[in-house]
């Protein structure tokens, strides 16, 4: 008897935990890939020219990212990046001014981007680079919240 007792609630405490799996998935937060999705345009650069990427992010909502520079020092700010490859090589990027906004975790007013921003970076073609059509993987690196939470710092990896 103790055993057939043991074994019945080894399968009620499996039943149990697969009967709520669907409602623990439903409140895990969204991946990095679904906060931010990003898009660029093809440009068209000479060999020794300059031509300007814009990277647009679509932040998903009720998500917002950090700005940068960001309103507060502790604030991990957004960074895009390109990859040099194939004789191409990017600047500085040039980040659209934050959207100030209060949430309740903090006291002051934070610089964020929500919905769409556009984040522009030169790019530098080398007097030596190959023509043809060239793909570059860039890197936006961020920190998502709500109007409650933060998720840890997030990358997502776009082409």
């Amino acid at each position: 008897m103790r055993r057939l007792m043991l074994r019945l609630s080894l399968v009620l405490s499996v039943l149990a935990v697969t009967a709520f799996a669907p409602a623990l998935a439903q409140n895990a937060p969204p991946s990095p890939e679904q906060l931010v999705q990003t898009k660029a345009a093809p440009v068209t650069i000479a060999a020794g020219g300059r031509a300007e990427v814009r990277v647009e992010l679509t932040i998903a909502h009720p998500w917002h990212i950090n700005a940068n520079p960001p309103a507060l020092d502790y604030n991990i700010p957004t960074e895009v990046s390109l990859a040099a490859a194939h004789g191409l090589r990017a600047g500085r990027p040039k980040y659209p001014a934050g959207k100030s906004m209060m949430f309740a975790f903090e006291d002051q007013p934070l610089l964020v981007y929500d919905g769409k921003t556009t984040v522009t970076l030169p790019l530098a073609a080398d007097a030596a680079a190959a023509p043809g059509t060239h793909t570059l993987s860039g890197r936006v690196d961020f920190q998502a919240c709500d109007d409650n939470v933060c998720l840890p710092p997030a990358e997502v990896v776009f082409s």
